[in-house]
């Protein structure tokens, strides 16, 4: 599958810096933007022997519409479920095998990945490529997107038994009437089921690019 954005392309090299940048006593956040547009934050400190990097786009639930509200969440799940070259299983044991850590980020606004690996010259190379791969080339292959939907159907119809799921969407609604911050970040049953993978594509396709992408450095 061929997607259109390119996403953060000069990832490993920037997070090469943490071995050459220099010294200081305090932890000031240096900034600057990469050559694709990506907005980098990185502090510096040598106290543990770890990285960490953190990659988030503007593809939080605020960006679901009422027809397809759950669409955000479920394409931020898929990313990591299929890459190219890489299965689902392939994805994990390449975490493993270096002790890293891939955990995903959402909120109304935002939408992404955090990385925690040992700094280490292999260790960081082989958990920054990964990362990349799932950010840069994720395939949705269609009997994962099938399971995944299934789960979340599964778990929205849990959800829907309990008082304070519908204490908190009824709040949300008077609170936020027609704007997308009402809507449910899971979705709901109907609009969840309605979702099609090319649904996914699309939503990646328009939200996941670079020149959108914060990337937070330590």
């Amino acid at each position: 599958m061929t997607v259109r954005p390119q996403v953060l392309a000069g990832l490993l090299a920037v997070a090469t810096v943490t071995c050459a940048a220099p010294a200081y006593a305090t932890l000031p956040i240096q900034q600057w933007q990469t050559a694709t547009g990506a907005r980098v934050l990185f502090v510096e400190t040598h106290d543990l022997p770890m990285l960490d990097v953190a990659v988030d786009f503007p593809a939080g639930s605020s960006r679901d519409t009422r027809e397809k509200s759950g669409l955000a969440a479920l394409t931020l799940r898929m990313l990591r479920l299929g890459a190219e070259g890489l299965e689902e299983d392939q994805i994990a044991e390449r975490l493993a095998d270096v002790g890293a850590d891939i955990g995903g980020r959402f909120d109304t606004d935002r939408a992404g990945y955090g990385l925690r690996t040992l700094s280490s010259l292999r260790e960081r190379d082989q958990a920054i490529a990964v990362l990349l791969r799932i950010l840069q080339k994720p395939t949705f292959p269609q009997p994962i997107f099938e399971r995944e939907k299934e789960r979340m159907l599964a778990s929205l119809k849990e959800s829907d038994t309990k008082p304070e799921t519908i204490a908190d969407r009824e709040f949300k609604r008077l609170l936020y009437a027609g704007h997308p911050y009402s809507l449910r970040a899971s979705g709901e049953v109907e609009t969840v089921a309605r979702l099609k993978r090319d649904d996914l594509l699309d939503f990646y396709c328009r939200h996941f690019s670079a020149r959108e992408a914060v990337v937070s450095i330590i």
